[in-house]
């Protein structure tokens, strides 16, 4: 059997496999079969010297193209394979339009779940989608409602922090909608793929911070967790403490 039919039923197994799981991702058309062959291709890296390479590939459509940013290298016909050496997953990814891949550099790294997501809200959900192989064998999806992974043995999904954060403002509408989306934010896409727990207490007056942090030993400096380069170190204390971490009505860890 040549190479292109023995992927032609390995995607068919595929998808078969993700349809079986449930999951929201969209695989029709056009679309849906570029989708279905960067997952094939992240789950599946030829392999060298007896490692696999992580991987990276952002599909995205016409309109939404020079909205992904970086520096695009076109490459000439025929040169698909090198495309995908290049695309680390990282900061290089190939970048799908239709059939054409294309290699874009990233002026940042984007190898962290949150910095995909937040990617994916710079483009816009309908027009974006990216897929990920981590340097632990990890398969990411980020689809438009939801974002899929494969740990190695199974499939599963979560929505997205923005999903939650509604919820959480229709429960706590006196709460800053900016103070809880940043909190969904951090532990949906920073604490959970670390994977680190935490319990965070939202106070939504200054006066219960100043009773309930009364008395406290050592204090951090003040971390707004809206400002997003915040999350590393929020998450690397939490992850290392007992009880409950305060913020304030502003989401910030005191």
């Amino acid at each position: 059997m040549d190479q292109e039919a023995f992927r032609e039923r390995r995607r068919s197994r595929l998808r078969a496999e993700i349809l079986d799981a449930g999951l929201s991702l969209r695989l029709g058309g056009a679309a849906g079969e570029a989708l279905l062959a960067e997952i094939d291709h992240a789950r599946f890296p030829p392999v060298h010297e007896r490692e696999f390479p992580t991987y990276g590939a952002i599909l995205v459509s016409a309109a939404s193209l020079e909205d992904v940013g970086g520096v695009i290298y076109r490459v000439p016909g025929g040169g698909d394979d090198l495309v995908r050496r290049m695309a680390d997953g990282r900061q290089a990814f190939v970048l799908r339009h239709r059939s054409r891949l294309d290699l874009v550099v990233l002026p940042t790294p984007h190898d962290r779940e949150g910095e995909v997501v937040r990617l994916r809200q710079q483009v816009g959900s309908s027009g974006f989608a990216a897929v990920q192989r981590t340097p632990t064998g990890a398969v990411r999806v980020f689809g438009r409602a939801r974002l899929a992974v494969w740990d190695g043995a199974h499939w599963w999904e979560k929505p997205y922090a923005s999903t939650y954060a509604k919820a959480v403002l229709r429960a706590v509408p006196d709460a800053s909608p900016a103070a809880v989306g940043a909190i969904l934010d951090f532990c949906v896409h920073a604490l959970s793929p670390a994977p680190s727990g935490a319990i965070l207490v939202l106070a939504l007056d200054d006066q219960v911070v100043t009773t309930l942090s009364a008395g406290s030993g050592t204090r951090p400096p003040v971390l707004a967790l809206e400002d997003r380069i915040t999350h590393g170190p929020a998450r690397q204390l939490l992850s290392q403490v007992d009880g409950a971490g305060l913020l304030t009505p502003r989401a910030e860890l005191v």
